[in-house]
């Protein structure tokens, strides 16, 4: 008998002298041979060899049930992997969930290293790393978590959707990170699509740190168990889309909500302060009138300051009822809110106490936004006395404005559309609300105070006027961690910031004035202030007494002085027509009520136009009366 070189050496370095071999047969397949050796130089006899080989016949029926054993067992596992996942189908929508069962169950079933998944982001095709697992040692972590379209194995499989196998994977052109491959010993990989519908929505990778070459059934037991998996991780997202959709759509439906709420208040409350303005104008234009005339060490002057102080409070109270239905009359400005934020956080250091420290952090230069000054203010001073009220200990009150841009999607809980805003946020250290109050915090009338120490009207002011300036306001909150509320203001860039006018002498002229006012009082006062100011006073009633006036008046009528929101037809339909009778007659709108305040800011501003809020002292109605008709 011939042997290898090698082998003969083999048996020379062991020292046996004489050698037995019989083949190991099994149901007619050779699975080896069993060798018998013998030092001493014995010569094997036919006896010899029968017995070697009877019990050689016995070891190869033994190994053959055992390979038929590991492969029975295998084939269980795998089925029990398949029907483990094909349940998960029907029984998780938890797409984390589904995602680790895969990559455990795919290092399974090939008895592989290393398990990945990569799913489809985006548009464009970009693979991102969703789960990862290994035996061993095998490092998870590290390369690339985010591929580009069509790049390695996994993202040819992806765009081809056919399964690729690399029994020598450092050695394929188309590996993508290679050093990290070299890093962990992965020597091998097979990568199969996940196909769901007509779309890839991503790979699955198994590989190896042996050189293993995956054959067709490997292939087919994968692309099985990776159709399957597709289907449960499509179930999972649309579980999550519809999910966040719904979400969504219950976070609109509480704005609709908030905003239908606020509104019926509001016109309730926008009709009470318009007539309430009606009665504080009168009020406050008397005694404004009465002040002027009595000397300064005249007795009466203190009942007198005490009337007006009340009247300015009641008239504070309207303000605020008209700004949180939005229904507030603005004077719109392009005001630096950083100037506004450092002037108001004086006053603030003595409305809130000593005990609370006030800290500012401004953007840097400026920051301008078209708003109404005194409304920002009142916004600023209610939620520190929001926050005063939450920190009975003492705390940090932090006041901080920047330009942001509002992407699309916007931040949670913030309804703005995509653009450049101010951020104005007030965030303090108190005691902090829970979800109830936070879903509640700007409804009117709603406080959390004991009877007797709030109103429940300084949230929801803030809110009407936040909205009323075309913005947004949204609050983050939870029990014992404070509460921060942030508004998005719309960037005013390129606008001049106003600055303010000095004061000046009250003053007069000798023009013609038409003056259109329903309230008798209100009526009888303005034509006082403006006939003591020199003008020459035409007084209407009504809408129709001042279009008459104005037809069959035959000199030029100066100005129009008019109210809004009067019977038969409103003080902007009047405007429109008399300024079709006569285009070269300038107007002066007055009002403490408007059903469209935006409009105010707009329209009732602007050359040959005015805007006057009622209540207004007699100074003011001079003051703004000169103003619109020194316009060109």
């Amino acid at each position: 008998m011939s042997l290898l070189p090698e082998s003969r050496a083999r048996i020379e370095r062991s020292g046996y002298r004489a050698l037995l071999a019989v083949p190991l047969v099994a149901h007619d397949r050779i699975l080896g041979a069993l060798a018998v050796g013998d030092r001493e130089g014995r010569v094997f006899t036919g006896d010899d060899q029968q017995l070697v080989q009877g019990f050689a016949d016995q070891a190869a029926l033994a190994l053959a049930n055992a390979e038929l054993f590991q492969e029975t067992r295998a084939r269980l596992n795998q089925t029990r992997r398949l029907a483990e996942l094909s349940q998960l189908v029907t029984s998780s929508l938890d797409q984390r969930l589904v995602l680790d069962f895969v990559a455990e169950a795919a290092l399974d079933l090939l008895e592989v290293d290393l398990a990945r998944l990569w799913l489809v982001e985006g548009t464009d095709g970009h693979l991102r790393l969703a789960a990862s697992r290994a035996v061993g040692e095998l490092p998870v972590e590290g390369g690339v978590e985010l591929l580009p379209p069509g790049a390695g194995l996994a993202g040819w499989v992806v765009k081809e959707r056919r399964s690729r196998s690399a029994p020598d994977l450092l050695s394929d052109p188309q590996v993508f990170q290679k050093d990290w491959f070299i890093k962990a010993g992965i020597v091998s990989q097979l990568v199969v699509p996940l196909v769901a519908g007509d779309a890839a929505i991503g790979a699955l990778v198994v590989s190896t740190r042996t050189r293993r070459v995956f054959d067709r059934e490997d292939v087919e037991l994968m692309e099985i168990f990776a159709a399957k998996a597709a289907i449960a991780l499509s179930n999972a997202r649309l579980y999550r889309d519809a999910r966040e959709a719904y979400e969504q759509l219950a976070r609109a439906q509480e704005l609709l909500t908030q905003a239908q709420k606020m509104d019926a208040v509001g016109r309730l409350a926008g009709g009470i302060a318009h007539d309430f303005n009606n009665l504080l104008t009168v009020i406050i234009g008397r005694l404004d009138a009465m002040l002027e005339d009595l000397p300064q060490d005249d007795a009466r002057r203190g009942d007198l300051d005490l009337i007006a102080g009340a009247a300015e409070r009641a008239s504070a109270l309207t303000r605020q009822l008209l700004a949180f239905s939005r229904r507030q009359a603005l004077a719109p400005t392009v005001v630096d809110l950083n100037k506004v934020v450092a002037d108001v956080s004086l006053l603030l250091r003595r409305l809130i106490g000593e005990d609370i420290e006030i800290v500012t952090t401004l953007a840097p230069g400026s920051a301008p936004v078209r708003a109404d000054r005194g409304q920002v203010e009142q916004v600023l001073v209610n939620l520190a006395a929001n926050a005063r009220d939450a920190m009975p200990g003492g705390g940090r009150l932090t006041i901080s404005t920047e330009r942001v841009e509002v992407m699309d999607p916007p931040p949670p809980g913030v309804d703005a559309a995509s653009g450049t805003f101010v951020l104005l946020a007030v965030t303090d250290t108190g005691h902090g609300m829970d979800a109830d109050t936070r879903r509640r915090v700007f409804d009117p009338f709603f406080t959390t105070k004991e009877v007797g120490r709030g109103t429940g009207l300084g949230l929801a002011t803030v809110y009407g006027i936040v909205k009323q300036h075309d913005g947004h306001i949204a609050v983050d909150s939870s029990p014992g961690a404070g509460a921060s509320f942030r508004i998005y203001v719309p960037l005013a860039e390129g606008d001049t910031i106003a600055t303010a006018a000095s004061a000046a002498p009250r003053p007069a002229g000798s023009e013609t004035i038409l003056l259109v006012e329903d309230e008798q009082q209100v009526r009888s006062l303005a034509r006082q202030v403006l006939e003591a100011a020199g003008y020459r006073v035409i007084e209407a009633a009504l809408p129709a007494d001042a279009l008459r006036i104005v037809e069959e008046w035959p000199e030029p009528i100066h100005l129009l002085v008019t109210d809004l929101v009067m019977p038969q037809m409103s003080g902007r339909a009047v405007a429109d027509t008399v300024c079709r009778a006569r285009p070269a007659i300038k107007v002066v709108f007055i009002s403490g009520y408007s059903a469209d305040a935006a409009e105010l800011a707009t329209d009732l501003e602007g050359p040959g136009r005015g805007f006057l809020a009622k209540p207004f002292t007699g100074r003011a109605l001079a003051l703004k009366v000169r103003e619109v008709l020194d316009r060109h």
